[in-house]
C-alpha cells in the first residue's frame, strides 16, 4: 500500500534498503564495473554520473519536484522535516551541517579557478615592469582596454568572471596586476604610475 505521507514513505524506503542493502550493493558494484547505469542496468552510464543520461535527467527531475513540494508544505527541502524559520528553505540542523562544508568547498573551487586564470595570463606575478609583486593575495585580473565596468555588468566579477574566462578559453585583453597597479591605472587614465616614474627617471 503506498504511503501518502512523504516522511512515512521515506522511512519505509530506508527499512527496505537496510533489509536489501547487501544484495543491492553487490548489484551496484557489478553494474559499475561493467559500465552500465545503476538504475536501469540497460544503458551505459555517463562519464560524470553512475546513471545513464535518461535516468540522470529523471532523477534530477524527481529531486526538483520533491524539494518544491517540501518548500510548499513548509518543510526543509533537504530532509523534509518542519522548518524552524519559514523564510529559510532549510531547517537549522541541515543549515548548520551543510553550510560550513559548502563555504570551504566554494572557497577552494574559486581559488583553483583563480590560479588557472593567472597561469594562463602570465603566471602569479604583476605584469607591470615597475612592480615585483608575486603574492597571489595581492594580485587581480586587469582589463587592458579599461572596460572593466561594462564587462562586470555583462560577465560578473570574482569567481563568476574567472569561470567566464576559463569557459571562453582565456580571451585576449586581460593581464595580471597587483591591486596597486590596477587601481593606479584606473585613476591615471589607463597608465600605471610605475610606468610614468620609470619614464621620468630615464
Amino acid at each position: 500500500m503506498p504511503y501518502k505521507d512523504i516522511l512515512e514513505r521515506r522511512a519505509a524506503n530506508r527499512r527496505s534498503h537496510r533489509k536489501n542493502s547487501g544484495e543491492a550493493k553487490k548489484r551496484r558494484l557489478r553494474l559499475e564495473s561493467s559500465g552500465l547505469c545503476i538504475k536501469c542496468a540497460a544503458r551505459p552510464r555517463t562519464t560524470t554520473s553512475k546513471r545513464c543520461e535518461i535516468c540522470s535527467q529523471k532523477h534530477a527531475s524527481q529531486i526538483r519536484t520533491r524539494k518544491l513540494q517540501y518548500v510548499l508544505e513548509g518543510r526543509c527541502h533537504t530532509c523534509g522535516k518542519p522548518r524552524d524559520n519559514l523564510n529559510v528553505q532549510r531547517c537549522s540542523r541541515c543549515t548548520n551541517r551543510t553550510r560550513p562544508k559548502a563555504i570551504i568547498a566554494g572557497k577552494a573551487r574559486r581559488q583553483a579557478d583563480k590560479l588557472l586564470v593567472f597561469n594562463a595570463y602570465g603566471g602569479c606575478k604583476c605584469a607591470c615592469s615597475g612592480c615585483l609583486e608575486s603574492n597571489i593575495k595581492f594580485l587581480t585580473i586587469d582589463h587592458i582596454n579599461n572596460n572593466g565596468t561594462s564587462e562586470r555588468k555583462n560577465f560578473g566579477s570574482g569567481g563568476i568572471f574567472y569561470k567566464y574566462l576559463i569557459k571562453n578559453n582565456y580571451p585576449a585583453g586581460y593581464q595580471v596586476l597587483c591591486y596597486n597597479c590596477n587601481c593606479g591605472r584606473g585613476a591615471n587614465g589607463g597608465i600605471c604610475p610605475h610606468v610614468e616614474l620609470d619614464a621620468n627617471n630615464n
